[in-house]
């Protein structure tokens, strides 16, 4: 059977749910049940097709066969992986663990001088999600991968960095990846504060948050939204 032709952006949709599910509205509500992919899959297919879960059942009898995430289609590898990080945040805590944890992004949110407002990007790169500015980091030579894919969508080849990373490496990370995207220069670029935040892209993995205040100057492809609309989302 040939597989069922799923667009890119049903695999991040697919991520959302498994995240906002097993892991934020379980927080909120500690008696629900956790969920496999195979039911977020079941939920999916009403929107894709009934040939999703006759295609659901032959990777996951090859997966039986061949081991974990052995040549598995895109949108049921971002199904188990999102499962195996909401498993690894632990919704029955109060916040996850992340001391010893690597750091595998760093991330920019850009606050325009009122603090009312921030940047984002919506454009084909992120899926059609609403992201602030990412950058993923290769851990294998101290370089990094730009990207602002939704969670889930980023290769599994990508090395992970270690806490050791030196902390001005990377703000000069997130600031290069801010001036790359919107032509601004670092002189325009105000550090306001920075914080740990956990991954939704790599399991058992942190991401350096930058929050950052911005001059009125270019944006690149980026657009203003209030920052209340942001966290509500």
């Amino acid at each position: 059977m040939a597989a069922p032709r799923v667009e890119k952006p049903q695999g991040a949709k697919i991520h959302t749910a498994i995240i906002l599910y097993n892991y934020y509205h379980r927080k909120m509500s500690p008696q629900l049940a956790f969920a496999d992919p195979e039911q977020f899959f079941e939920c999916a297919s009403l929107s894709v097709g009934e040939d999703l879960l006759a295609y659901l059942s032959m990777v996951h009898e090859h997966e039986n066969n061949s081991g974990k995430h052995a040549k598995l289609s895109i949108t049921h590898k971002v199904a188990l992986q999102a499962c195996e990080i909401a498993e690894q945040l632990d919704a029955s805590k109060h916040s996850p663990e992340m001391a010893l944890w690597p750091i595998s992004k760093v991330a920019v949110l850009l606050l325009d001088p009122t603090k009312k407002k921030c940047l984002v990007d919506y454009s084909a790169n992120t899926k059609g999600i609403w992201s602030i500015i990412e950058k993923e980091l290769d851990g294998a030579a101290g370089n990094s991968h730009s990207t602002n894919q939704p969670a889930g969508q980023e290769s599994t080849a990508k090395g992970i960095v270690g806490a050791s990373h030196s902390p001005f490496m990377l703000q000069r990370q997130a600031y290069s990846e801010v001036e790359r995207r919107t032509g601004m220069k670092v002189s325009n670029l105000h550090l306001l504060d920075e914080t740990m935040a956990y991954s939704l892209s790599n399991e058992k993995a942190a991401t350096k948050v930058f929050i950052v205040e911005y001059e009125p100057t270019m944006k690149g492809s980026l657009e203003e939204i209030s920052l209340e609309d942001l966290i509500s989302r």
